[in-house]
């Protein structure tokens, strides 16, 4: 999740919140209900790259699974 985040966002954005999250005292290796809730870029920068990856993993994915 973080990769997918860091792919379509940007390193150093990616990097940006995950200390935000150290700082805040939540789990910085997780994406789901810790990282994906700090932010350090625009809004509309925040609000696409946190829909980037549920859409790939909840939506997507299963879909390419069931291409075989």
């Amino acid at each position: 999740r973080l990769s997918l985040a860091d792919y379509n966002g940007g390193s150093g954005w990616v990097n940006k919140e995950v200390g935000l999250a150290r700082e805040a005292g939540a789990d910085p290796t997780r994406w789901f209900c810790s990282v994906e809730h700090y932010r350090a870029r625009g809004p509309a920068a925040f609000k696409e790259n946190r829909a980037y990856p549920e859409r790939i993993l909840r939506k997507l994915r299963p879909l390419y699974a069931a291409w075989g």
